[in-house]
C-alpha cells in the first residue's frame, strides 16, 4: 500500500505502548454470519440494505465485485472517515454512488488506477486470489503474487477456516471471512495486528447490532391430537402420516387388544418408516393385551427447527439453533417482497445448487446443516435444505424417498400455484452450472430415471410446470 496511507492509519506516533491492554480480534473459527456481524458491530461493514426484521442484510450469497473489494479494502485500512468526508474525485465512469467516496480515497492515494480507458470495473466480479492479493497488499505484504497468494496468506494465517480451494465464485461470505481474519493479522514487519493498528487510531466503531423486530412466520403446519385408534395397516399408516405432518413427538396408537406387537411391527418395518423420510428414527414401547402401544418420534433437523417454531418443542440445540440462524439468513436473503411461490422456489433451487457441494463427509451431510451450513451435502442434505427454506416461506414441501441412477435418493415435491411439483435439485447441481431437469417436473417426467413407491400419503404431480 502507498506509504502515505499507512502514515495516516497508523499516525507517525503510533507505539507498541499505545496498543497495550487492546483486546485480540479472535476470529478464527467464525461462520461468514458471525465474521459479517463482527465487520459491522466494528463500522466495517453496513451490508445491503435491511431484511424484513430490521437487522442488517449482508447478502452473504452474493457475488464480489471490484467496487465492493475497494470499499472494505478503504475501510480495513482506516481510510473509511476521511473518503466520506473529503469526496476527493475521480476519473472513473462506471462507479455507483455509494461507492464513489472509496474509489475516490482509493485514486487519489494510488491504491487503485482501474482497469482502464476511465474505467473502474466497479462491477465486475473479482476471484479469492485478487482478494487475498488486494487485503496483504494492504497491510504491507507488497510482494504477494496475485497469482497465487496463498502461500503468503497461509504463513499469516489469513485463510484459516476459509475454503480457498474453491475457485469459483467468490461470495461476499466469503470476503466477509477474509476481512474479518486479517485482523488478527500481523502488519508487515511489525509485532501488532491490523485490528491493534485501526483500534489505536480510533478508526474502530462500537455498535450493535439492531434488535429484529419482526420474526419469521412459521411455514404450514399442522395441529392434530398425539392419540390414534386403528384397525388396520393402511388405517395405520393414514393416520399416523398426520402425526408427522403435525411434528408430533411422541403418539399413542390404540389397537385391538392383543394386536399391539403385530402393529408395532409393521409400523417399524423398514417399508412402514420409508414411508415417512422427515423421520430420523421410531421406538416403540408395547403394551401386551393392554390395547395400545407408544412410539417416540426422533425427526431430522430440519424437521426439529419446524417443530420449535410451531412451538411443539420447548428446546432447540446449539447445533439446530446454528441452522434456523442460517436457514433464516439465507431465506432473507433470497426473498423478496412480491415474490411469486415459482420464484422463491427457483431462488432457493438455484442457492443450493450453487453454494453445495455433492459431499459425504459422513452423518452431517445427510442432513439441512451439511447443506446450509458446511455447504457439503448428499441427496438427503439437498432435500432436507429445500424442505426448511420453502418452510420458512410457507410453501408446501414435501420430502420424497426412491431411488435413482442405481443410487438410493431423495428429492422433494412442492406446491405452487395449488399444484404438486417434483424438484431434484440434487442431479441439477451439476459442474457445468446449474441445470433445470428435474425442476418443477410431473411424475411422468421424473419417472425417467426415479423410481418410487406411490404411497398414499405423498402427494402426486400429474404435469410439468408451464412459465
Amino acid at each position: 500500500m502507498n506509504k502515505q496511507v499507512w502514515n495516516w492509519v497508523l499516525g507517525s506516533a503510533l507505539s507498541l505502548a499505545l496498543l497495550s491492554g487492546i483486546p485480540a480480534a479472535s476470529a478464527q473459527g467464525q461462520s461468514d454470519l458471525d465474521a459479517a456481524e463482527a465487520l459491522y458491530c466494528l463500522g466495517l461493514l453496513d451490508g445491503s440494505g435491511t431484511q424484513t426484521d430490521g437487522t442488517p442484510n449482508f447478502n452473504l450469497s452474493g457475488q464480489m465485485t471490484r467496487g465492493e473489494a475497494i470499499t472494505m479494502v478503504v475501510r480495513l485500512t482506516g481510510g473509511k472517515t476521511e473518503a466520506e468526508a473529503r469526496q476527493y474525485r475521480h476519473p472513473f465512469s462506471d462507479v455507483a454512488d455509494w461507492g464513489a467516496p472509496y474509489v475516490g480515497y482509493a485514486y487519489a492515494y494510488g491504491i487503485t488506477s482501474g482497469i482502464g480507458d476511465g474505467v473502474f470495473g466497479f462491477q465486475r466480479e473479482i476471484t479469492q486470489a485478487e482478494y487475498l492479493t488486494m487485503l496483504l497488499r494492504a497491510i504491507g505484504y507488497v510482494e504477494v503474487d496475485w497469482r497465487d497468494p496463498y502461500s503468503t496468506a497461509a504463513q499469516v494465517g489469513l485463510v484459516e477456516g476459509v475454503d480457498y480451494t474453491r475457485a469459483v465464485p467468490f461470495l461476499r461470505g466469503d470476503m466477509a471471512l477474509l476481512s474479518r481474519n486479517i485482523l488478527d493479522v500481523p502488519v508487515a514487519g511489525e509485532s501488532y495486528t491490523l485490528y491493534e493498528a485501526l483500534d489505536a487510531v480510533g478508526a474502530l466503531e462500537q455498535r450493535e447490532l439492531p434488535t429484529p423486530t419482526v420474526s419469521i412466520t412459521p411455514g404450514p403446519s399442522t395441529t392434530v391430537s398425539n392419540q390414534i385408534r386403528v384397525t388396520s395397516g393402511d388405517d395405520l399408516f393414514t393416520q399416523f402420516a398426520a402425526q408427522i405432518d403435525a411434528r408430533n413427538s411422541t403418539v399413542t396408537v390404540y389397537t385391538p387388544i392383543g394386536e399391539e406387537r403385530n402393529y408395532s411391527s409393521v409400523l417399524l418395518s423398514s417399508d412402514g418408516i420409508s414411508r415417512f423420510p422427515d423421520v430420523d428414527t421410531l421406538r416403540a414401547t408395547s403394551y401386551p393385551n393392554q390395547g395400545y402401544f407408544v412410539v417416540e418420534i426422533q425427526y431430522r433437523d430440519a424437521a426439529r427447527v419446524m417443530a420449535y417454531l410451531e412451538g411443539k418443542s420447548s428446546t432447540l440445540s446449539a447445533h439446530d439453533q446454528t441452522l434456523y440462524q442460517e436457514a433464516k439468513r439465507v431465506h432473507d436473503s433470497l426473498v423478496t417482497a412480491g415474490m411469486s411461490e415459482y420464484q422463491r422456489v427457483k431462488a432457493f433451487h438455484d442457492y443450493l445448487c450453487s453454494t453445495v457441494t455433492y459431499q459425504d463427509y459422513g452423518s452431517e451431510s445427510h442432513t439441512a446443516y451439511g447443506a446450509l451450513v458446511n455447504h457439503a451435502a448428499v441427496c438427503q442434505g439437498y432435500t432436507q435444505a429445500m424442505d426448511l427454506l420453502c418452510y420458512l416461506s410457507g410453501i408446501d414441501c414435501e420430502h420424497i424417498f426412491g431411488s435413482s441412477r442405481g443410487q438410493t435418493h431423495s428429492w422433494v415435491r412442492v406446491k405452487i400455484e395449488g399444484q404438486w411439483y417434483n424438484v431434484d435439485t440434487t442431479w441439477d447441481d451439476q459442474t457445468s452450472g446449474i441445470h433445470y431437469d428435474y425442476f418443477l417436473v410431473s411424475d411422468r417426467t421424473l419417472s425417467a430415471d426415479h423410481t418410487w413407491k406411490a404411497y398414499p400419503n405423498w402427494p402426486t404431480c400429474p404435469v410439468d410446470y408451464a412459465a
